[in-house]
């Protein structure tokens, strides 16, 4: 896979019918026969599929992928409606060409090639279902077991505690991030270990921005609270045994720091249909606020200096 990014001088496929075996051949290194789309999935970013065929036959395929997804903005009126999925789509691209290859003690999907200009960012990916990998399902709607306060419904004192945590994250505690870890961007490898996809939206934050978010999304409201305690203990542990610093949440600026990244969910109760599926965005927001009254999350915010 390429080490860099496209330069921005050069043409990328902005339609579908634009991936042609020949451009797909050009950032495989490899002559192409042909590339047949067996599939398509179109929401903030489109994922095209291809069965890819060979001029040569040769019986090492290890670097020949025989299915790939190649992931970009390939919607021109999404683009339009969305302008910054755009941006989505050149940052995963980077993830995939420049941060993916020095990453240790994760995994995520094969990528092939990964580059971006002006109007485009496409990454080259193995095609997961062809790797025996399966996908959570779309969630079902769970019961929220807590009173939804009415000032939870106060968007300029919502609005103001979201700029005060962006403005004041403790950088003690930040690292790089996946960004976006819901169950809709996780699936499971055929031997049952759990990866994410989409990098779309990696950046640098709060450590505990994705545990949060995971934790809370993944989990009924039932069982995050009867484990989410533990699940921070062992988050902890890991990081420590794995390089990090030694961190316990007995530390009250930690706690402090965790409940406050539940804010990044906020997403959730604002998300539109037509970005996520009704069935995710209900049953998510549900989690989110339910995580919220739970940790006192917006006025743990405000009392903060």
């Amino acid at each position: 896979m390429a080490s860099e990014s496209e330069m921005p001088t050069e043409n990328l496929p902005l339609l579908p019918n634009e991936v042609t075996a020949k451009w797909v051949g050009s950032k495989l290194g490899r002559t192409i026969k042909s590339a047949t789309l067996t599939r398509s999935i179109f929401s903030t970013g489109s994922k095209l599929f291809y069965f890819i065929e060979y001029e040569d036959e040769v019986t090492d395929t290890s670097s020949r992928p025989s299915h790939i997804c190649v992931k970009g903005v390939f919607d021109p009126d999404m683009v339009k409606a969305q302008p910054w999925t755009l941006s989505l789509a050149q940052r995963e691209a980077d993830f995939y060409a420049k941060i993916a290859p020095a990453i240790k003690h994760m995994g995520h999907p094969k990528a092939w090639w990964g580059g971006r200009n002006d109007r485009q960012g496409i990454a080259i990916m193995s095609d997961l279902v062809h790797e025996g990998c399966t996908f959570p399902p779309e969630t079902t709607s769970y019961p929220l077991e807590t009173v939804l306060e009415e000032y939870l419904m106060d968007g300029a004192r919502i609005r103001e505690v979201q700029k005060k945590y962006y403005a004041r994250r403790n950088p003690k505690f930040r690292t790089l991030l996946h960004g976006d870890p819901h169950m809709g961007n996780t699936y499971f490898t055929a031997d049952g270990h759990i990866r994410f996809l989409d990098w779309s939206a990696i950046h640098f934050a709060s450590c505990f921005h994705d545990l949060v978010y995971f934790v809370s999304t993944t989990m009924t409201v039932k069982d995050r609270q009867i484990h989410e305690m533990e699940i921070l203990d062992y988050y902890l542990s890991t990081l420590h045994k794995l390089g990090g610093p030694k961190l316990d949440r007995n530390d009250e600026e930690l706690m402090i720091e965790y409940k406050k990244s539940y804010l990044t969910n906020l997403i959730w109760p604002v998300c539109g249909y037509a970005l996520q599926t009704k069935e995710r965005v209900d049953v998510l927001a549900e989690r989110t606020i339910a995580a919220w009254v739970d940790h006192k999350v917006i006025e743990v915010v405000e009392a903060q200096p």
